[in-house]
């Protein structure tokens, strides 16, 4: 009978053991999930922020340019198109 008792006893803790390393399983495979979750929300907002500052930066250079081209197209006055040359392209460097 102690016999019996021993292998339902080692039945039991095999059980507890196995039921154990699947609560562990389930864990970490919802903490994987959640983590790729988390990383992929990061990953996005890493790229609207991108997308948000690189079109920060090209409106600004993009008017200057567009502004630049007609400043060099535009028919000015002899007085006004030395001073604004200079500005506009940059002096060459003959060596």
């Amino acid at each position: 009978m102690l016999l019996f008792r021993c292998l339902d006893a080692e039945k039991a803790e095999r059980v507890c053991g196995a039921n154990l390393t699947i609560f562990v399983k389930h864990k970490l495979r919802a903490s994987l999930a959640q983590s790729l979750k988390d990383q992929w929300a990061m990953e996005q907002q890493r790229r609207l922020e991108l997308a948000a500052l690189t079109h920060d930066l090209k409106t600004p250079l993009t008017v200057i340019s567009g502004n630049a081209e007609l400043l060099e197209e535009d028919a000015l006055n002899p007085t006004h198109d030395v001073i604004y040359k200079g500005w506009i392209t940059p002096p060459k460097i003959t060596s």
